[in-house]
C-alpha cells in the first residue's frame, strides 16, 4: 500500500525518525494507526473517560476535591500499602 502524507505531516514525521523516538516513518504511521483503530473500537470508553475527566475538573473548580496527601492516605489504607 502506498499513501500520499500532506509535507508538514512528512516533515513531522522524519523529525521523529531522525530524533530516534521511531526506527522507521512505517513504524510510527503503524502505530499511529493501531491507536487509532483501538480508539474506534473501544465502544465508547474514550468519550466516558473524557466525561469522567471534565467532571473531576469542574468538582475541583468547585473546590470538592481532596488534596493529594489526603488521597495518598486514603489509598494506602485502602489497599494496605505501607509508606
Amino acid at each position: 500500500m502506498n499513501i500520499t502524507l500532506r509535507p508538514e505531516i512528512q516533515r513531522r514525521i522524519e523529525t521523529k525518525v531522525h530524533s530516534g523516538e521511531y526506527e522507521s516513518a512505517e513504524a510510527l504511521v503503524e502505530q499511529a494507526l493501531q491507536w487509532y483503530l483501538s480508539i474506534e473500537e473501544d465502544g465508547g470508553q474514550t468519550e466516558e473517560i473524557k466525561a469522567a475527566v471534565r467532571e473531576g475538573l469542574e468538582q475541583a473548580e468547585r473546590g470538592e476535591g481532596v488534596s493529594l496527601e489526603q488521597f495518598d492516605r486514603h489509598m494506602r489504607r485502602k489497599y494496605g500499602i505501607p509508606r
